[in-house]
């Protein structure tokens, strides 16, 4: 019965249940909003190959203005931003949600989020940042905020401190990464990625190793501090008795630990974090890529205090995180169809993004199922917001990739080229079998994309013969052309 509603749903007539927010963004935000919408088309993804059902549900969302809760969220922080942001306002608002979602005891599955948003320097996203903290801490949430973490200790400690929720608010937080994926980081920084990977999707969370006995021999320094200066006021009897609380808890299991992470930083620093091997590691499928228009919006002249309207803070603290929202029949035939779409084999095993393909459905359901927080109702609009949310993700990290790829593919030819001519200087003409032969042998770059690309070298070389820059002047005889010209 279910395949059968399935199949009918996604015929070519759209359902009845509303697919996207009835607002609209505001007029000013209508071209900066269309930066980061999700192309058709791709050199790397067959969008094609897409259900047309779920790709007319997709046309109809705008990514600024998420259904429910969530969108008037972020028409509220409309009114108090400096520079108009409207890409970046769904960011804010679902860390918020999330944050609050951590007080849900025994979810079926996690409900954290890690989020980079990238907006040019100057472009006003520390109104964003101020109105996130400003809604956490009015929600009781500021004693789990914490800064940029400098090891994978100090993670720890912060998650320890703030029972098992912590929550990061990150200007330039692309510092946290670049220092955490350095090849010259020391271990207790590398170890930083991989705490956040395993605290991301892990449901418990056990101490071990080095990292447990490190956090245990400082607590026990903090508490022997404590005992040796019983009448420092410093030291009340209720933190002696928290250090003892979390001693322990470092030799028992941590259930449920919940790390939520939004880094703000502009497009350019955080280029480094999109490779292959940030893929294959599983970083790029735990999180959600979010950029800002490519020009600055002008400048609004007002002195408001960046806070949550009234009526937006009460409707948070109204809001139950006694039981995680239900799906109604259409959210679920949505989510059932995505889910096919995404577990596909050419998807779930694509040659480059599979590993963010592997882990689509569990983040589209967790975006939903946070858009629902208030309604306790996920309906088919928060599915397929939270689907299109995932490729414009998805897209981002596609197009730096294929940034880099051109560019790689450029600075490879220029080596080449370099070697071929001063082939052609020291030796004069030779044919391709010959010069290819010497270059490999002569350049440690070029052998490593000869063994990472079959016939790279040997297509070059043809490529530069076909553009003129390898001049034929006999039989299989080959000169760079600036040889050439200065024989004449």
């Amino acid at each position: 019965m279910f395949n059968r509603l399935w199949s009918q749903f996604f015929s070519s007539e759209s359902s009845d249940e509303s697919t996207t927010s009835t607002k609209n963004s505001k007029p000013d935000d209508k071209t900066s909003g269309s930066e980061t919408e999700m192309t058709e088309t791709s050199n790397e993804i067959d969008i094609q190959l897409m259900p047309t059902g779920l790709k007319k549900l997709l046309d109809k969302v705008d990514l600024s203005h998420p259904p429910g809760l969530a969108g008037d969220i972020c028409e509220d922080l409309a009114t108090l931003e400096y520079r108009a942001l409207p890409n970046l306002r769904p960011a804010a608002a679902m860390m918020i949600l999330s944050s609050l979602a951590s007080q849900i005891e025994n979810p079926p599955y996690k409900l954290n989020l890690y989020v980079i948003s990238t907006a040019l320097t100057a472009s006003g996203k520390e109104a964003h940042q101020n109105y996130l903290k400003q809604a956490l801490s009015d929600l009781g949430l500021d004693s789990k905020l914490h800064d940029t973490p400098r090891s994978d200790k100090t993670i720890m400690f912060d998650l320890l401190y703030s029972e098992g929720c912590s929550i990061y608010v990150l200007d330039e937080g692309h510092v946290l990464f670049r220092t955490a994926l350095s090849s010259r980081a020391s271990t207790f920084e590398k170890n930083m990625a991989d705490l956040l990977l395993q605290l991301k999707t892990a449901k418990q969370y056990r101490l071990s190793g080095n990292l447990k006995r490190e956090v245990q021999e400082q607590l026990i320094a903090r508490l022997e501090k404590a005992d040796k200066k019983k009448s420092n006021t410093a030291f009340q009897p209720e933190d002696k008795e928290k250090l003892k609380n979390l001693l322990e808890l470092t030799n028992e299991c941590i259930h449920d630990p919940f790390v939520n992470l939004i880094s703000y930083s502009v497009p350019q620093n955080v280029a480094f974090l999109f490779s292959k091997k940030e893929i294959e590691t599983g970083l790029l499928g735990r999180i959600i890529f979010v950029r800002g228009p490519s020009k600055r919006a002008p400048l609004r002249g007002h002195d408001k205090v960046v806070r949550p309207s009234k009526d937006i803070s009460e409707r948070l603290k109204a809001i139950s995180t006694e039981n995680l929202p239900t799906e109604s029949l259409a959210a679920r035939t949505t989510l059932h169809a995505i889910k096919e779409y995404l577990e596909r084999d050419e998807n779930r095993n694509h040659g480059m993004y599979g590993a963010i393909f592997a882990r689509g459905y569990e983040q589209i359901r967790v975006v939903a199922a946070l858009l629902a927080l208030e309604s306790k109702k996920i309906d088919q609009s928060m599915v397929i917001y939270a689907f299109k949310q995932f490729l414009n993700s998805l897209h981002e990290c596609e197009t730096h990739l294929s940034k880099q790829s051109k560019t790689s593919i450029e600075e490879s030819q220029k080596l080449v080229e370099l070697k071929v001519r001063e082939y052609s200087e020291r030796h004069g003409s030779g044919s391709f079998g010959v010069i290819r032969n010497n270059i490999f042998k002569c350049s440690a770059p070029i052998r490593k994309l000869e063994n990472n690309q079959k016939d790279f070298l040997s297509n070059t070389l043809q490529k530069f013969a076909d553009m003129g820059v390898l001049i034929k002047v006999g039989n299989n005889q080959y000169l760079h052309k600036s040889c050439i010209s200065a024989k004449k």
